[in-house]
């Protein structure tokens, strides 16, 4: 087979010149439409009068997560995902979500024809309702991606068409052809993308990976992916997320072993703590909890919601004994209970971090089985560490990858990023998805297995590239900005507030009270609170009388008025505990006059 054999892995533009290149015919509607709006013969016209296709970079390329990608052709433009992402909470605190800002896009030319979604997760599709703010476009998707994207929806009180797509079916998006290919991923109906204009073709991988063994429930898409290949392709979009993991990722029936081996040591309850959308996960812990008589308990609105969706659309089989409420749990023994639980990277308020914390109906017990079958994402290490010690403090077992073979990753190591090189034979590479450690580690693998290096185009957020003529160059970047939302807000927080935050997290916050008399003058030595600050508050006792003397002593310019006093204050006191303690809390003033 031609996959795994080297000479398939490099790619040469002179093999696959421009001008050699071959087009299928276009669909009929598809094709009618571009005769009727651009003018175009049966044969594509020549090159030369036609505009190039362009990619705009608006996120996923500098983070995990928050991917988003605008194409764009004729001042027709599509937009390939548009997801969130889940900035570290020690350097961004009290931030729930971010999202690219979408404020460039209501000033496009032309118009935005689609959405296309290559998956149901949170960082490919969470970000569409703030992005419906901005413009107003139908979207296009996998069946369940459609059914988890119209509950968000439903939530925002927001209404777009959707547009549910078909394994394999092609369908005309202005003058975009696009074609949704199934690929093995951890949530239902994944996708990677095939796209056309009349003049070029690109992939876009999504999220995915090659399952060895392929798992029974996981589509095979490596035929088509082939098949696309041998007719030419001019760009590949690839994600880059495991590309540092030599290897497969391994096959989803691979975990039925593991698995079974925790519910037959189990003697109490077994709790299975994973991303609420990975059906598949959940479908083998609801398997094996029917054969082991166990009944099912839900714990979390988004598995609750998830598993009612997966039920839907006949992804779950479930009847309705297997479930039992959470109330009902007392009446059940211990070893007859399988836990469904939200958590598995640690979210303050998923229903297994308040269970280990102690906030939760439910509470450990010493002869609980925990299943922690999940990844740890990049930023979330330290805060799933935390809780893992909580568990076991109470005297639960827990179980973990890569110390028990409890989960596999749905996202490709190595060896099957290469598989997608070799398939799909591009002139042009463009990865995405992660860090730019991640992407440049990409490109490596790439020019190792004999890719050409100029060839390979590192982008980052706000970059933009041109597909004309079979060759790629760069455009003009655009100004990349990220919005922030705080918990349960429904603003986003300015860099400012950010920089605040972020101040106060570190060094806690002082609020300074003063009293003026008439002349301007402090009648009385400054007081002081003191909110998360590492020094002891006794300390600041000492405070006041150091403080007056000092501003007594300061010159009358920086007297004038309520502000300049206000900022006075602040920079002695900002100097003093810089000098005395090497802190920089957020220093507020009240000034009251006497």
């Amino acid at each position: 087979m031609f996959l795994c054999n080297p000479e398939h892995a490099t790619v040469s533009s002179n093999q696959r010149a421009r001008e050699e290149r071959t087009y299928p015919p276009f669909s009929s509607a598809w094709g009618n439409f571009l005769r009727r709006e651009f003018n175009l013969p049966e044969n594509k016209k020549k090159e030369s009068a036609m505009h190039p296709l362009t990619a705009t970079f608006l996120g996923g390329l500098e983070e995990v997560g928050m991917n988003c990608l605008l194409l764009s052709w004729q001042d027709n433009h599509l937009l390939i995902d548009c997801g969130l992402g889940f900035p570290d909470p020690s350097y961004y605190p009290g931030v729930e979500a971010a999202h690219p800002c979408f404020e460039r896009l209501e000033h496009l030319e032309g118009e935005i024809v689609g959405i296309v979604v290559t998956h149901g997760h949170e960082d490919h599709i969470g970000a569409i309702p703030q992005l419906l703010k901005y413009c107003d476009a139908p979207v296009y998707g996998p069946e369940f991606a459609m059914k988890l994207l119209g509950h968000r929806l439903h939530r925002h009180h927001l209404q777009t068409p959707i547009h549910t797509t078909q394994p394999d079916d092609i369908y005309p998006i202005g003058p975009f052809e696009v074609e949704w290919i199934p690929v093995a991923h951890s949530v239902p109906h994944s996708c990677c993308l095939s796209i056309r204009t009349p003049l070029h073709h690109i992939i876009h991988s999504g999220d995915f990976k090659f399952e060895m063994p392929p798992s029974p429930r996981s589509p095979n898409p490596l035929p088509r992916l082939g098949a696309l290949g041998e007719e030419g392709v001019d760009l590949l979009f690839c994600e880059s997320t495991n590309v540092s993991v030599p290897g497969f990722a391994g096959s989803e029936s691979s975990l039925y072993s593991g698995f079974e081996d925790v519910f037959l040591r189990a003697k109490g309850r077994i709790f299975v703590v994973t991303f609420s959308s990975h059906i598949d996960r959940l479908h083998l812990a609801i398997e094996l909890a029917r054969e082991f008589g166990r009944k099912i308990v839900l714990l979390g609105a988004s598995l609750q919601r998830n598993v009612h969706a997966a039920r839907e659309l006949g992804l779950l089989q479930l009847r309705a004994d297997d479930i039992i409420d959470l109330n009902d749990m007392h009446t059940i023994s211990p070893r007859r209970l399988l836990i469904l639980a939200t958590g598995s990277q640690a979210e303050p308020f998923s229903a297994m971090t308040r269970i280990a914390m102690g906030n939760h109906k439910v509470s450990l017990q010493q002869e609980d089985s925990i299943i922690w079958s999940s990844r740890k994402i990049p930023g979330n290490e330290n805060a799933i560490g935390y809780i893992h010690d909580q568990i076991v403090e109470q005297g639960a077992r827990l179980y973990h990858s890569p110390q028990y073979p409890v989960h596999v990753s749905g996202h490709g190591f190595r060896e099957e990023i290469q598989m997608m090189h070799q398939l799909t034979q591009p002139t042009h590479l463009v990865p995405i998805h992660g860090r730019q450690t991640f992407l440049h580690e990409h490109k490596l693998l790439a020019t190792q297995s004999g890719f050409p290096a100029e060839n390979i185009h590192l982008c980052q957020n706000g970059d933009r590239l041109s597909l004309h003529k079979g060759e790629v160059t760069r455009l003009p970047s655009w100004e990349h900005r990220t919005v922030f939302m705080a918990n349960n807000s429904t603003h986003p927080l300015s860099e400012d507030a950010q920089r605040e935050r972020r101040q106060m997290s570190r060094y806690g916050l002082i609020v300074l009270s003063a009293q003026l008399n008439m002349q301007g003058q402090l009648s009385t030595p400054p007081q002081f609170s003191l909110m998360g600050v590492p020094v002891p508050k006794e300390n600041a006792k000492d405070w006041g009388e150091m403080l007056q003397e000092r501003f007594e002593e300061s010159p009358m310019e920086y007297k004038l008025s309520k502000a300049d006093i206000e900022e006075t204050l602040r920079r002695l006191l900002g100097n003093h505990l810089r000098s005395a303690y090497r802190i920089k809390p957020r220093i507020e003033v009240l000034l009251h006059q006497t």
